[in-house]
């Protein structure tokens, strides 16, 4: 397994893009982010930075980086989005951006508006 392979990395870099879709991130966010390490995935903190420097040098490929998730099903995916709403709204406002990268990391996702 590759670095970019690794879940842990795919959904830090997941919750970088969604933090940093309005183009600030907040530190209620940062804050939020934090909690990652509640999944069970060991702590994700550094990985956060990392993706962070990252995505601050080339754009994330979205695309790219929830196909490395999907592999682990409907379940996983839909984890994954409750996550990311928790950091999108830890700041007491979802901006329309935030919204719409959202909604196409679900559809990346294969999850139904439903």
């Amino acid at each position: 397994m590759t670095p970019d392979d690794d879940p842990r990395r795919l959904i830090s870099r997941l919750a970088v893009a969604i933090t940093a879709s309005d183009g600030r991130i907040t530190p209620d966010e940062l804050a939020a982010m934090e909690e990652l390490d509640l999944l069970g995935l060991g702590s994700l903190s550094a990985i956060v930075r990392d993706e962070m420097l990252r995505a601050s040098e080339e754009p994330i490929d979205l695309r790219a980086t929830c196909a490395g998730l999907v592999r682990f099903g409907p379940q996983t995916a839909a984890i994954i989005l409750t996550v990311l709403a928790h950091i999108a709204a830890s700041d007491h406002v979802v901006s329309p951006r935030e919204g719409e990268m959202f909604a196409r990391i679900a559809a990346y996702l294969n999850v139904s508006d439903g």
